[in-house]
């Protein structure tokens, strides 16, 4: 009679999950926040630049296409200043995004609120991220959007 051998092959895949290798966790955040930090400079040097031209626009008194390009100018950098530890300047650009897209369809041009916003950003670029002023002014950004779009609406 013969005899039954059972074979089992080695999975190369088992032992290459097993084997350690790579980067530390702590390595690999470390360096992405020296990444990130490294990019904070370039990123506050557009929102400075999206700030002047947001100005620019808001100083030709837009209408029509001139309200989009100002939202477009202003929609552009959201997200990357959360990234480089400036979430307030983020929430103001959201807030005035949201302010100006009621503006691009049913809430009627009014530049105040606009020039606000903008003066907030500005101040905000040069403020401590984690203060009780900036989040004061974050906060009251957010309520001049939502008066002005609520009583649009209602």
């Amino acid at each position: 009679m013969s005899a039954v051998r059972i074979h089992t092959p080695d999975v190369n895949l088992a032992k290459l999950i097993r084997k350690p290798g790579g980067k530390a966790v702590a390595d690999a955040l470390s360096g992405a926040s020296e990444g990130l930090k490294e990019m904070s400079g370039s990123v506050l040097a557009e929102l400075k630049s999206t700030l002047a031209a947001a100005e620019t626009c808001l100083a030709a008194k837009p209408t029509g296409e001139g309200v989009e390009e100002l939202y477009l100018t202003i929609a552009r950098p959201i997200g990357a200043a959360s990234l480089c530890g400036l979430a307030a300047a983020d929430e103001v650009l959201t807030s005035l995004a949201t302010l100006l897209d009621a503006m691009r369809q049913d809430v009627p041009w009014a530049p105040e609120p606009v020039r606000l916003h903008l003066h907030g950003l500005g101040l905000l670029l040069n403020a401590p991220e984690d203060s009780d002023e900036t989040r004061a002014l974050v906060d009251g950004l957010k309520k001049v959007t939502k008066r002005y779009v609520g009583e649009a609406a209602g």
